[in-house]
């Protein structure tokens, strides 16, 4: 079938699809651990949302499966083969700096603002009326169908570790919860905790470091840490930091606790874990400042170890820095330092190239951690996603999407994380377009209603190509 086809008709679902996108988008699907129970595992408001998609898919004539509140499917068609589409109902809380209310969805200018609209109700939507287009088009798809959708994608997706547990896992599958043409690789994603012993502050120095912080999440670039001093020379202090942040051209604050103590403050600009090339690391500028003051000598080494070991995102400081032409360089994110008890505890996000074993380097950091007497734990583990470009699937989504918008297009790989991930062999696509601005987890995330419709006519094609191939 020609693409207009499906656009057509994508179009005279229009209606429809906003009616229901914007009832979900109603629904406060946040998590929430004080309306929590048996039957609603991550919140009230999570477990509404599920019920709702679960409802219109019953109503539709699809067959429909509740896993225990943690997650469910709406199914359609027969066979052996299973064909997984992966998204999510629950959202990020709404935050500040929304222009209305972030739980009544709003048309304006041809977009619809909501949260979640983008990430990732509105693209499971799209997955949704995809799926009831073919059935109406009286397509027999000899293959079974399924939309997974979890309900802990923002924080832990114990939701997916549930379902897996008492479900089938698909032959193979996309995700909606991302951007086109199609993403084939997903770096590995690795949280490692760094246990570091610091000297007492005891020596000849005439300043004392009394606490130290900075962050509060791994996958983050810090945009703010903190040190609180003990000195009798105050207004030294105080110009040497002035004069810092000047010449760094970054923001500061020093607040005087009393006449011995004081807390120094130092502003970064925060990024995604993923590229923390394009953010200003706070925590590295704070222990940069600290360096320049009258600490005891051994502290002030200690904090120029760490340092270099951890101030490059690239990870030549801990010499783990690879590369691949797939997924391109591992990338090494400092998010948290907390000072406690004459211990240093940094944690530590990387995620590194999918054709290069965790294998390869991670031996490096048990050397160093050795070396210096550091312990070193890990937190989470996520291996990485690679489903090459001339595997069969990655073709015809590929082509889908280049008949439908006329671009010639190359897979893509990111460093984030999707839902790809859990499947035996899936990848991300859509429903954000290229050129579209990625307005996930920000005040007045919006996704232009037309794309919608777009993604629906390209979601219907890619299935019916699917189920007419062997893969």
């Amino acid at each position: 079938m020609e693409p207009s086809v499906f656009l057509n008709r994508a179009e005279e679902m229009k209606e429809e699809l906003l009616e229901k996108l914007m009832h979900i988008l109603s629904i406060p699907s946040i998590y929430d651990p004080n309306t929590a129970d048996n039957n609603a595992p991550f919140g009230k408001g999570i477990r509404e949302a599920l019920d709702y998609m679960l409802n219109i898919g019953k109503e539709e004539g699809f067959r429909v499966k509740n896993v225990g509140g943690y997650a469910g499917h709406i199914e359609w068609g027969e066979g052996e083969e299973l064909v997984g589409i992966l998204g999510h109902v629950d959202v990020v809380p709404p935050g500040s700096g929304w222009s209305d209310d972030p739980f009544r969805p709003y048309l304006k200018d041809e977009k619809l603002f909501a949260r979640g609209v983008q990430d990732d109700k509105g693209p499971v939507l799209a997955a949704f009326f995809a799926m009831k287009m073919l059935k109406e088009m009286g397509i027999d798809p000899g293959k079974r169908i399924r939309l997974i959708l979890g309900t802990d994608e923002e924080r832990s997706w114990k939701c997916m570790d549930h379902y897996f547990k008492h479900e089938e896992m698909p032959d193979y599958g996309f995700s909606p919860d991302a951007e086109f043409p199609v993403i084939h690789a997903e770096k590995g994603l690795i949280d490692l905790a760094f246990h570091i012993p610091v000297p007492e502050n005891e020596g000849n120095g005439n300043v004392q470091l009394l606490q130290l912080s900075g962050g509060d999440r791994l996958n983050m670039v810090p945009a703010s840490a903190q040190a609180v001093l003990q000195t009798p020379k105050q207004d030294s202090v105080k110009r040497l930091f002035e004069t810092y942040v000047t010449d760094r051209k970054i923001d500061g604050n020093i607040e005087l606790v009393n006449s011995m103590e004081m807390k120094v403050i130092c502003y970064g600009k925060t990024a995604h874990g993923s590229t923390p090339e394009q953010g200003k690391n706070a925590i590295m500028f704070l222990l940069e400042f600290l360096t320049g003051l009258d600490l005891s000598h051994p502290l002030k080494e200690k904090l120029k170890k760490i340092i270099g070991y951890f101030r490059s995102t690239s990870g030549k400081g801990l010499q783990i820095h690879s590369r691949d032409d797939v997924s391109g360089s591992l990338t090494l994110n400092t998010g948290t330092l907390r000072w406690e008890q004459k211990h240093m505890n940094i944690g530590v996000n990387i995620r590194y190239p999918v054709t290069i074993p965790i294998e390869n380097w991670y031996p490096q950091i048990l050397s160093v951690a050795e070396l210096e007497g550091w312990s070193v734990n890990t937190i989470d583990h996520m291996e990485p996603l690679y489903v090459p470009q001339d595997d069969l699937l990655v073709k015809i989504l590929l082509n889908t999407y280049e008949n439908h918008t006329g671009q010639k297009a190359k897979p893509i790989s990111i460093g984030g994380a999707t839902y790809a991930r859990v499947l035996k062999k899936g990848v991300a696509y859509g429903a954000m377009f290229p050129d579209r601005p990625d307005t996930a987890h920000q005040a007045d995330e919006h996704m232009i209603i037309d794309d919608l419709v777009r993604s629906t006519a390209i979601y219907a094609d890619a299935l019916l190509q699917i189920i007419r191939h062997k893969i």
